[in-house]
């Protein structure tokens, strides 16, 4: 990656960061498959951009998780800062918060994805 130059700081030379991309969850994908956050609500800002299952803030998602609505993340590790969810879990929580509507609309989605 190239070095740029910081503005306020012309002596610091800064590397540019790229963001973490990952593959959208798709229809294809094992039910005790892990998928992590940005492929259960997208990522605009990633190039290129994730879709999500869930398009909502992580703070509605994790507001989801403290009333008991949407699955407690996984870590793989004890004190690691990565978070995962089982596939089928997320799959549903889907049906159980829209009645089943918003699990179809996101297994067309994957499957839109994947084709």
């Amino acid at each position: 990656m190239p070095a740029t130059q910081h503005p306020q700081f012309p002596h610091c030379a800064q590397r540019a960061r790229r963001r973490a991309t990952y593959p959208a969850a798709t229809a294809d994908l094992p039910r005790d498959a892990r998928v992590r956050l940005v492929q259960i609500i997208g990522d605009a800002n990633s190039e290129p951009p994730t879709p999500g299952l869930f398009p909502v803030s992580k703070s509605r998602l994790y507001e989801l998780i403290r009333e008991g609505r949407f699955p407690q993340p996984v870590k793989l590790t004890p004190g690691s800062r990565a978070s995962y969810w089982r596939f089928g879990d997320v799959l549903e929580a889907l049906e159980q918060l829209n009645g089943g509507a918003q699990s179809e609309r996101a297994e067309r989605h994957a499957e839109a994805v994947s084709a």
